[in-house]
């Protein structure tokens, strides 16, 4: 009998495309709603605004677009590769690496068409000033922190700590 693999990894195939989609339409509509000004969502706390970044978080890298293109590429590759090493047949893994293949996937996205992704999400709380991010950077960071809690936090008693295995 053929196995579906859609149906194996719907999950991932699912959250991937509510990420990416999300990050799209979000950079589109800062690419074309917030530049040149910023729109206050929480006063003296959190405003979307507008950016074009070359480098990556905390401005690392500046004026190497497709080097960090080719990095991002490697790193699906990567996941691609070793997805059953991963476990990601497994549900929690199936979010985890979607959040994480869709927010790599769509800075490479920008990189590779423009030389840049679009940061809109400007956090400043008191004198400190988040650097800007987008959907494609708050969904990788949030699949790492998942990635990293399950792995110390396992879910179940019966289930290894870990999620790499």
């Amino acid at each position: 009998m053929k196995r579906n693999k859609f149906r194996e990894y719907s999950i991932f195939y699912t959250v991937l495309l509510i990420v990416l989609t999300s990050d799209r339409i979000t950079k589109f509509l800062a690419d074309t709603c917030f530049v040149n000004k910023a729109i206050t969502i929480l006063p003296m706390c959190v405003f979307l605004s507008h950016t074009r970044n070359t480098g990556a978080a905390w401005s690392m890298l500046q004026g190497n677009g497709l080097l960090l293109g080719i990095i991002g590429i490697f790193v699906l590759i990567t996941i691609f590769i070793l997805r059953r090493h991963l476990n990601i047949k497994q549900r929690s893994n199936q979010v985890i690496y979607g959040m994480i293949c869709a927010g790599t996937l769509g800075n490479v996205i920008d990189r590779l068409l423009h030389g840049h992704v679009i940061d809109f999400i400007d956090i400043r709380l008191g004198g400190f000033c988040w650097p800007m991010f987008n959907v494609a950077d708050a969904s990788i960071c949030c699949g790492v922190f998942l990635c990293f809690l399950f792995t110390f936090f396992p879910r179940n008693k019966g289930e290894p700590k870990s999620t790499f295995y």
